[in-house]
């Protein structure tokens, strides 16, 4: 059975064109399906949860999400990863889309929901989560990247600005992160911090701009970060930028464009492991998949390796 969690408002009211055209399609060949169409943020992750905690009848229970990353943020965060019955799959109708452009996904949406229903290839692929707070500590997972610090502030932003609202109806969104990015590096101070990788190596930097870790290699809308990410290793692709100047943290954005021409550049640390833990002198913004997950100082990120039945 398919179960279908759409975002009319993804990508500037491209969800709801990209549903119309699949609902044309499963109508006329009479294929059963449930909708849900989400209407407020949070949604998505208590439907995503209620589908597939039903999943004790035994009968396969495919949700298919029509949306952008932070969509699909949501419905990861929810999902019950135990019941062997619940499997994910994804149509992009988002604006950064960086999960389908690493997953290979089809943006066009007859193709993308034939291969679901016509041609269903079974990945089992990772997905990460995020444990954060001092005195209240909470969870968070994603499936693309999380980052805390410069690029976690640019989500901030973008979250509450009206340049991301008028670049998504011109299809600019990448654009809309340039400009805030351009912005926050003005504002944006480095701050120094520990991370220690596998409970094992420890490593003190300074003036440490941001640090992301990756599932996928891009975020951003086309930012490779980590070039090296694999969904399917077990493992996160740390990319640290830190030890430079605002000038050189311009430069660096820049070269991340190109195909993540930036990993040899001054000033970037890359480390791959299955967990981080993340200690801050002050606190930086976080974000998952693109969603704010607030101000942090502490965190630990974990990769859960090949935990999420995918379709």
């Amino acid at each position: 059975m398919l179960f279908f969690i759409v975002n009319p408002n993804s990508g500037g009211g491209r969800g709801s064109r990209i549903w119309g055209k699949i609902k044309a399609y499963l109508d006329q060949r009479q294929i059963a399906y449930q909708l849900y169409l989400t209407e407020k943020i949070g949604q998505a992750r208590e439907l995503s949860a209620r589908i597939t905690a039903e999943c004790r009848d035994k009968k396969e229970r495919i949700v298919v999400v029509v949306g952008g990353d932070g969509t699909l943020n949501e419905v990861v965060d929810g999902f019950r990863m135990l019941s062997p019955y619940a499997a994910l799959s994804y149509i992009p109708a988002g604006s950064g889309n960086d999960f389908a452009r690493s997953m290979k996904i089809s943006r066009n949406p007859i193709t993308a929901i034939q291969g679901v229903l016509e041609n269903p290839k079974v990945r089992y692929v990772d997905y990460g989560v995020v444990c954060a707070g001092r005195e209240e500590v909470t969870n968070r997972r994603f499936c693309v990247s999380c980052g805390i610090g410069f690029d976690g502030a640019i989500c901030h932003v973008l979250l509450h600005s009206r340049v991301r609202s008028w670049m998504k109806r011109m299809h600019l969104s990448r654009m809309g992160y340039v400009i805030i990015g351009l912005r926050q590096i003005c504002r944006s101070q480095p701050v120094a911090g520990t991370i220690v990788l596998d409970n094992d190596k420890k490593i003190v930097l300074k003036k440490v701009w941001f640090a992301s870790a990756h599932i996928h290699p891009y975020e951003g809308g086309g930012f490779c970060m980590a070039p090296a990410a694999d969904y399917r290793d077990g493992k996160l692709e740390l990319c640290i930028v830190h030890g430079i100047g605002r000038v050189r943290l311009a430069f660096v954005m820049v070269m991340a464009l190109f195909a993540g021409k930036h990993v040899s550049l001054k000033g970037i640390s890359r480390y791959s492991c299955r967990e981080a833990v993340f200690q801050m002198k002050e606190p930086m913004a976080v974000h998952t998949d693109g969603e704010s997950y607030y101000m942090q100082t502490d965190m630990t990120v974990t990769c859960m390796g090949q935990k999420l039945k995918f379709i």
